[in-house]
């Protein structure tokens, strides 16, 4: 799994590349199996990113978040 630092250095990298993932990526997939495109990929990313800084601010857990 990819650390939050990773994390940050891989959204750097993919905004200067196209319709492209970032090299070492594999293409995402929805849940109900899917392949994503490379911009709902990013989007969730960040998201995610988003989501893991408001939980550590807050001194949330996951299983605090999801209740």
């Amino acid at each position: 799994m990819t650390n939050y630092s990773e994390m940050s250095v891989i959204q750097k990298e993919a905004r200067f590349r196209v319709g492209k993932p970032a090299a070492g990526l594999t293409c995402a997939a929805s849940a109900a199996g899917t392949p994503l495109s490379f911009e709902e990929s990013e989007f969730l990313i960040q998201l995610g990113g988003r989501l893991r800084g408001i939980r550590a601010l807050r001194e949330m857990s996951r299983r605090e978040l999801a209740r």
